[in-house]
């Protein structure tokens, strides 16, 4: 039998009544916040709301709050969700949508690195035969610019040109100008031709798969210049929203 609280605050084995409700409904917030929270930003985007909203309600609920409190909370789940709903609408929109936030914290990230870190540390390697912190912030912009143009259907262009530049002001430029090449791509991205096969490495993938891929690569590669920050003192971006 199912333990519900009284108002009095001690368990009942009465017929569940709103306290069933409650709960279901602040599951279906859960499981909704959940489902569309990696297309938000984590700090002031609906999502973020509608964990604490989920989170108040559970917690007025086993407190033995009154039916009042606990509905005023439920309702103002409708002012929130809406706006995140429309977020997720149906179609290959939802996804690139998406992905494309995805892209967006990573970029900002890795872009912030390359501001932040001093230009006479971009030298730097741990160890003699791997790329160094400079010279992984161009693989990046190169792969942008190699994997996105592989999702437009594009030949493969093993271009390495950004990872051979050293200074802050060219590898800046060169981040921004494969951030807005992928754009083009996403942008373009439309429900006839998310599911498009191209060619990645030998493989069969759809437009959708190779951006992110590509979204992959880069976080894959923001993680070594994580590495490469701490073996330097240098608190990453990524860290310091903790600070």
């Amino acid at each position: 039998m199912l333990l519900i609280r009284t108002r009095a605050g001690k368990p009942s084995n009465s017929t569940p009544s709103y306290g069933v409700v409650v709960v279901v409904v602040a599951v279906c917030i859960r499981m909704t916040s959940m489902s569309v929270r990696h297309s938000a930003e984590y700090y002031d985007r609906p999502v973020t709301r509608l964990h604490r909203v989920y989170d108040q309600i559970v917690t007025n609920f086993l407190r033995g709050s009154s039916m009042k409190q606990i509905v005023g909370l439920v309702l103002g789940v409708s002012i929130i969700a809406a706006p995140v709903a429309a977020q997720t609408g149906g179609g290959a929109s939802a996804h690139v949508a998406v992905l494309k936030a995805q892209a967006e914290t990573v970029r900002s990230l890795v872009l912030r690195t390359a501001e932040k870190v001093p230009e006479d540390v971009y030298s730097f390697k741990p160890t003699p035969e791997i790329r160094s912190l400079g010279g992984v912030i161009g693989h990046i912009a190169d792969g942008n610019n190699l994997l996105c143009g592989m999702a437009n259907g594009e030949k493969p262009n093993f271009n390495q040109a950004n990872e051979k530049k050293t200074t802050r002001a060219e590898l800046v430029a060169a981040l921004k100008a494969s951030f807005a090449a992928c754009d083009k791509v996403f942008d373009a991205t439309t429900d006839a031709n998310a599911s498009t096969a191209v060619d990645l490495f030998g493989q069969k993938q759809t437009r959708l798969g190779v951006l992110a891929f590509n979204n992959s690569h880069m976080w894959e590669h923001y993680g070594n210049l994580v590495t490469y920050m701490r073996l330097k003192n240098i608190v990453p971006p990524s860290s310091e929203l903790n600070r």
